[in-house]
């Protein structure tokens, strides 16, 4: 009877034991349910973001997943999907986490910079983003100072703090940028006297801001033009008295004592304003541009600043930006055109701009920057449409003359004036319009002994730059080159033929995987000139880009061509419009590397084709001038559907073609 009732026991364990893994394997097989449920909603969702990409995938024979399809980049101001979309909270009578609220907050302001651009710590210094200052030139994506000699010569006597006598504004800016012990005081003679910045105020760091030079102007306290008295200002305030890192604030009316009434105020007029690189106030102005003093000033445009004073452990709040110098500024004042950073850093990668100007960088400017007859922008949008503007010049002649006096190249012009939008843009390069004489007087054809073997683009000197799978090293005498060459089958009047003296091909270039598919030409100087290449109507040098960010994706460009078209033979120059896809790594996986950019229509409607090898993808700036993007390299068939084609980025190797050919020959600017 015990042996019955334990056997019992037994079997009712055994039952209870397999209900709960019965159990434990539905709640699996839920889980499984739901997460499979959970990943088809994603792909259905991406699928939907997707929808055009992937359609043009399907039709191709090829399969492709859903999660490597790159679909065409589509406006700011689209739905963003859902999932990923941060709003401002919404009132309610629930309490909610103040923690929370917080970081949401945080999130939206943040959601203002272009994705990954952050981590590359971009600066002022960095001429991937800006132009260098005069006084210094563009090495490896960083401005780095120029020697005092290789500043422009011409210009007017300034002072610096030392009390010594300079050349030129450029030269003492050099000399302070090896060392920062020599400080501007101002321009002229050093007899004039000496310019100076204070506080009055018991505390070193911060106070009503008070301008002094010689006995003329004892400290005077500033009255401000609130629309011309920025942070840009308060930061060179700051750095004149030894604060690296520039203000933390202007400080209101509400924050500083009273100026008796009967005090005469030094004006901040109009023709007053700082750039914010500046280390000394009276770079911001002349002498002469100081007026009469005035008698009253109201309370509110009294200048007052707050320096920026903290140990470099200070840690930034959730409500704060850390800059790439370790200061923290608001969020609220990222990406509004003011350099509250004092390195740029927060004005550097921004989508899109608050109340200033939007750079195709990513970099903001202000407003004022605006046909104020100086690029800010890479692309010089910022000077576009201007005409009759009638904005007042720069303050700053100085530094007009300085920036006219660089040597600058002529490069990407063309003689031909032709509106490529009145073409029908659906036409491919393979069977594409045919080009007028002259239209691209930088397209050069490659001939391996008597057959076109490739294209090539002229970028100044002796030099042509081409794709290295088109060259053989070590059969350099097969090779000419044909310059003003129109139709492949007649030799123009205009037309020169020209031996090549050496090849140089990039040191790592992969044949297998046209990993770093770019290569130089060198020509014989075969004539009496002193150019190597004779410029004409018909040739002219191409400029070469120095930054990535100088054409983002979805900019409209043109190849160029004797490629073949479809079944036809080709042999006047063609070309067609295509679109810069940038990055093509989830189409082309493995086989898409670092220096590769995409360019062509999803639809296939547009591509490059068999001879069109080494040939120039040319981008235009808003300057008209015109710059060679891209190195026609590879691509799945010619003008295959969801298979655009790559090229090599021709601003990736920068620094590997001006080490061969000569930075001054190249640099257009950053010099």
């Amino acid at each position: 009877m015990i042996l019955s009732m334990a056997l019992l026991f037994l079997m009712c364990l055994s039952v209870n034991a397999g209900g709960q893994k019965g159990l434990l394997s539905s709640q699996s097989d839920e889980t499984e349910n739901n997460s499979e449920t959970g990943l088809l909603s994603s792909q259905s969702d991406e699928a939907e973001n997707n929808s055009e990409a992937e359609m043009l995938l399907r039709e191709s024979n090829e399969t492709v997943k859903s999660s490597h399809i790159v679909p065409w980049p589509k406006e700011s101001n689209e739905t963003v999907n859902s999932s990923h979309a941060v709003s401002w909270p919404k009132e309610s009578n629930e309490t909610v986490n103040s923690s929370h609220a917080i970081s949401n907050s945080s999130h939206v302001h943040l959601q203002i910079l272009a994705e990954g651009c952050r981590d590359k710590k971009f600066t002022s210094k960095s001429c991937q983003k800006i132009f260098c200052q005069p006084w210094e030139k563009c090495v490896q994506g960083n401005c780095v100072c120029k020697l005092p000699y290789q500043c422009p010569k011409n210009g007017e006597d300034v002072c610096s703090s030392n009390n010594k006598k300079y050349r030129t504004y450029c030269q003492l800016k050099s000399v302070e940028c090896y060392r920062n012990q020599e400080k501007f005081s101002h321009f002229g003679a050093c007899s004039l006297g000496h310019a100076a910045v204070s506080f009055r105020s018991d505390q070193k760091s911060q106070g009503i801001v008070l301008f002094s030079f010689n006995q003329t102007l004892r400290d005077m306290p500033i009255c401000m033009n609130q629309k011309r008295w920025t942070m840009h200002e308060a930061n060179v305030v700051c750095r004149q008295l030894n604060f690296q890192l520039g203000a933390e604030k202007i400080l209101t009316e509400t924050e500083f004592i009273s100026w008796p009434e009967d005090t005469n105020f030094m004006k901040w007029s109009n023709r007053m304003r700082c750039r914010g690189f500046e280390t000394s106030l009276s770079e911001c102005f002349r002498l002469t541009d100081i007026e009469e003093p005035q008698k009253a000033c109201e309370k509110e445009n009294i200048t007052a600043v707050k320096c920026y004073d903290y140990t470099a452990d200070k840690k930034c709040t959730n409500e704060e930006f850390t800059c790439v110098n370790g200061k923290c500024i608001p969020l609220k004042d990222l990406c509004n055109g003011i350099d509250d950073c004092a390195d740029l850093s927060d004005e550097s990668c921004c989508k899109k701009c608050n109340n200033s100007h939007h750079c195709k960088s990513d970099v903001c400017i202000p407003s004022l920057s605006l046909c104020d007859g100086e690029d800010d922008c890479l692309d010089g949008s910022d000077e576009k449409d201007c005409a009759g503007t009638n904005k007042p010049k720069d303050y700053n002649k100085e530094r007009i003359l300085l920036k006219s006096s660089l040597t600058k190249i002529s490069c990407g012009i063309s003689n031909v004036t032709r509106d490529t939008h009145t073409s029908k843009r659906t036409k491919r390069l393979v069977g594409g319009e045919e080009a007028l004489q002259g239209q691209f007087p930088w397209q050069i054809a490659v001939y391996d002994n008597t057959r076109l073997n490739c294209g090539g683009v002229f970028i100044g000197g002796c030099w042509i730059l081409t794709a290295a799978h088109c060259l053989r090293l070590y059969h350099m005498s097969d090779y000419v080159v044909r310059i003003a060459k129109h139709n492949k089958r007649d030799i123009a009047d205009n037309e020169e033929i020209l031996p090549v003296e050496k090849i140089i091909i990039h040191h790592d270039y992969n044949a297998k995987t046209y990993q770093n598919d770019i290569a130089l030409i060198k020509v014989k100087h075969v004539f009496l000139d002193k150019e190597c290449i004779p410029l004409s109507h018909d040739v002219q040098p191409v400029c070469v880009p120095w930054s990535e960010y100088l054409f983002r994706p979805k900019k409209t460009c043109i190849i160029s061509g004797w490629g073949q078209a479809r079944e036809d033979r080709v042999s006047i120059l063609r070309w067609a419009e295509l679109n810069i896809f940038g990055n093509c790594s989830d189409i082309y996986q493995s086989d898409f590397y670092e220096g590769m950019e995409c360019a062509g229509k999803m639809d296939g409607t547009v591509d490059a084709c068999k001879g069109d090898s080494g040939g120039p993808l040319v981008c235009t700036d808003e300057r008209n001038e015109v710059y060679v993007w891209g190195l026609v390299s590879w691509g799945e068939e010619c003008g295959k559907y969801g298979r655009p084609g790559v090229y090599t980025k021709v601003s990736h190797y920068f620094e590997w073609i001006s080490s061969h050919v000569g930075r001054a020959l190249i640099s257009k600017y950053n010099v």
